[in-house]
């Protein structure tokens, strides 16, 4: 119909290949150490070439060093990524009927999460187009597309950890594991709706004011005329939403765990006892995908700081 944009035929594929190498050297084990116990080291390399989003090369190099045979400290670097998916890429598009915020209104120009932020963007964008507001797409419905979007980079994350094992031989059968972990993750995909593209828009402090209607990533979404007014065509939609990449999630925590095996036949019980727990303490997480006054969100409801289980097993 005249109030729709063109959909292309909803089909996707992609190629993969990869090769991997990995390295592993037993620097010291416990058959020939003669001053501490154990050092080990690795290193890990795989090379990716995807035909929808190009190449890639995670690697990861650590080790392992145990200066007595009951405890055993440990830790690596790690670079990775993960591919969007088909669903991310090829999932169907959708023609939608919707509405555009006009944040630069003058009843919107001092709200938002940063005010003073907006505020400096939409006079860069009201000096350039004067008649932008009052925004016509803002009082009426405006075609766009809504789906997956082929055009998706892989998510990027960089991560360190290292931590300590314990094996007591005092205690046989005991175990305890604690590690740091930190991880960054670099162009989280995201469905992001009209609000959110509007506000990545004029809310970003990543904006360029000389190019005001393509100010960031997220403006770039919403297609505008010679005016600055929201327009769409057959070939292009007045607004795109779904998956994106976003900007970056950030995350630290602290895992431990206990595992701990005995017989019970010295209490004339058949069978064994196993006793086991994990408790995880989130230190800090960031989710900031679009760059709109990031906040934390670990220990508000949904991210518990603190998680945990104990688990009890009979075996017979």
């Amino acid at each position: 119909s005249g109030r729709s944009v063109a959909i292309a035929p909803t089909k996707g594929s992609y190629n993969l290949d990869e090769v991997f190498a990995e390295v592993l050297l037993p620097l010291i084990t416990p058959d020939n150490g003669a001053i501490i116990s154990k050092l080990l080291a690795f290193a890990r390399i795989r090379r990716v070439a995807n035909s929808a989003n190009g190449n890639f090369t995670a690697w990861s190099t650590g080790g392992t060093f145990a200066p007595v045979r009951d405890v055993e400290f440990r830790g690596n670097f790690t670079r990775s990524f993960r591919a969007p998916s088909i669903l991310e890429l090829y999932s169907q598009r959708s023609s939608i009927a919707t509405g555009v915020p006009d944040l630069c209104s003058t009843a919107n120009i001092d709200a938002g999460p940063v005010p003073d932020i907006r505020r400096a963007n939409c006079n860069a964008f009201l000096q350039r187009y004067p008649t932008a507001t009052p925004l016509i797409a803002a009082t009426t419905s405006v075609p766009g597309i809504s789906g997956g979007n082929p055009d998706l980079r892989n998510e990027q994350a960089d991560s360190f950890t290292f931590g300590a094992v314990v094996r007591p031989r005092v205690v046989p059968g005991l175990t305890l594991t604690a590690d740091y972990l930190d991880i960054n993750i670099a162009d989280p995909i995201a469905s992001l709706t009209v609000e959110e593209i509007a506000q990545g828009c004029f809310d970003n402090p990543d904006f360029n004011t000389s190019d005001p209607a393509a100010g960031n990533r997220f403006c770039s979404l919403i297609t505008r005329d010679a005016n600055g007014q929201v327009v769409s065509d057959a070939q292009n939609p007045a607004v795109t939403t779904g998956y994106v990449n976003g900007k970056r999630i950030r995350m630290s925590g602290v895992q431990a765990g206990l595992d701990y095996r005995t017989g019970l036949d010295r209490l004339g019980i058949a069978g064994a006892l196993e006793i086991g727990g994990d408790l995880f303490h989130l230190r800090h997480r960031l989710i900031d995908i679009t760059g709109v006054a990031p906040a934390r969100s670990d220990g508000l409801l949904g991210d518990p700081k603190w998680q945990g289980q104990l688990r009890l097993r009979y075996a017979n």
